[in-house]
């Protein structure tokens, strides 16, 4: 009986220690704001549907790019952004709107609208996973006014971005 118990305790840790890698790698791959590090770590269908405007988005300049790249990024993702109630994350972490346009209170709500839990990361401090018809509330820190950021979704980095107001 022992032996059982030292077995699955063993189990235990060895699943412990997987999930925090896992949980590491995710939270490393996110893309805060025009790094020059964006790239998609997973290709879901649904970036092929998305127009050619939207899938611009996913073209974030580098960070020796000029600063003209830089502002028509700017421009095109503050001209883009949509309000809602929150970010609905649906099947493959699609989201709605792929752009959000948060409001100057810094409060962020994800709504899980499919029917399988997702991990969402905004950065190594802040990530939830989210069950189905899950809602994971956030405050941001004063720290992200004014900026673009990413997030990503299970293994999608960026899988939307949030534009915060100055």
């Amino acid at each position: 009986m022992k032996k059982l118990f030292l077995v699955l305790g063993l189990a235990l840790v060895i699943l412990i220690v997987l999930l925090g890698i896992l949980s590491y790698r995710m939270k490393k791959a996110i893309n805060s704001s025009l790094s020059g590090n964006a790239s998609i770590v997973s290709d879901p269908f649904w970036i092929k549907q998305l127009s050619p405007k939207e899938q611009s988005f996913f073209d974030i300049p580098k960070s020796e790019a000029s600063a003209d790249a830089k502002n028509a990024y700017m421009d095109l993702i503050q001209k883009n952004g949509q309000t809602s109630d929150a970010i609905h994350i649906t099947g493959e972490c699609k989201p709605a709107p792929l752009v959000f346009s948060l409001n100057k209170n810094l409060n962020l709500k994800f709504q899980n609208s499919d029917t399988r839990s997702h991990l969402v990361v905004i950065d190594q401090q802040t990530s939830s996973v989210i069950k189905p018809d899950g809602i994971y509330n956030i405050t941001l820190g004063s720290d992200k006014k004014g900026k673009i950021l990413g997030y990503s979704c299970d293994n999608i980095s960026p899988a939307g971005f949030f534009i915060t107001s100055p």
